[in-house]
């Protein structure tokens, strides 16, 4: 329709979205997939970007990217490789051109300067945060949940999943919504014991009254229950939570504190670093079974 355009710029590589976000304000989206850097040549990739550069420049009118998302195939520092080296200068400094003349950054790294983390692994186990979203420094302003997690449910693919919120700065602030307990509490016996008397004596307190007043009624009644069951399954779920959930922070605090690590030798961190995203994406997999 007239609401969204749709622009291929590189067939197969480069394709540009834009679409009504709010109101009258639109928003722009450039998604890539750029071309492999191979030992000691950039060439292809040096020159996707400058096709893409060469686009907007002979194009004016066409809305600029808010968001420029995928897989770059190269990265821009050392610190998103390990081991650590820089890659090809020029296919860097073309990609460097192009988000000059588009006023995009990445929001990513603007959110964490100095921590590490990776979104491919190679066979060899070499690491490389290959994926990235580049934002304009409005959208990062207001952007939210800049992540890098496993890509669970998406078949056939070896990266992890990058993603952020795009917020927009007029929207209205919402917040959490309702507190809802877990739902792997409903098929915890004692939990369900527990609330069930709570009913059958809220139930009995409500039949005994003679007459409504102020001070009791089937609201207070009802109010009260809720608070009780409320706090009793904070408290339930603190003491059950699956183990599932539980190894699974434990391998991504294991996982952040690894990829910190500055001082171990790099051939033993990029093979622990291996091995905890495997048992990521393994334990991420089997609480999404789980949830289905």
């Amino acid at each position: 329709g007239k609401e969204v355009y749709v622009k291929e710029i590189v067939p197969g590589r480069a394709l540009l979205i834009s679409t009504k976000w709010r109101r009258n304000e639109n928003i722009t989206i450039l998604n890539v997939y750029a071309p492999n850097v191979t030992a000691g040549s950039a060439q292809e990739n040096k020159e996707f970007w400058e096709e893409i550069e060469e686009f907007f420049l002979r194009h004016p009118r066409i809305p600029r990217p808010d968001f420029m998302m995928g897989d770059f195939n190269m990265v821009e520092d050392a610190i998103d490789r390990l081991p650590t080296r820089s890659d090809v200068a020029d296919a860097v400094d073309a990609l460097d051109s192009l988000k000059i003349q588009i006023d995009l950054q990445d929001g990513w790294r603007q959110i964490h300067p100095s921590v590490t983390a990776y979104t491919y692994t190679s066979h060899q186990d070499s690491h490389s945060r290959l994926d990235r979203i580049y934002a304009t420094q409005k959208m990062i302003e207001t952007a939210r949940n800049w992540e890098i997690k496993p890509a669970t449910g998406i078949p056939n693919t070896d990266h992890r999943m990058v993603s952020v919120e795009a917020v927009n700065e007029d929207d209205p602030l919402v917040g959490k919504g309702r507190w809802t307990f877990p739902k792997y509490l409903a098929k915890d016996r004692t939990f369900m014991k527990t609330i069930t008397e709570l009913g059958r004596t809220a139930a009995q307190e409500l039949s005994s009254f003679t007459e409504r007043t102020e001070f009791q009624n089937a609201q207070i009644i009802l109010a009260k229950l809720k608070a009780e069951i409320k706090n009793i399954a904070r408290e339930r779920s603190k003491a059950i939570r699956p183990q599932a959930e539980e190894n699974l922070r434990k391998v991504q605090r294991q996982l952040t504190e690894v990829q910190a690590n500055k001082s171990a030798p790099e051939s033993v961190l990029k093979t622990e670093i291996s091995i905890l995203k495997r048992l990521e994406s393994e334990l991420e997999a089997k609480i999404q079974n789980q949830i289905r």
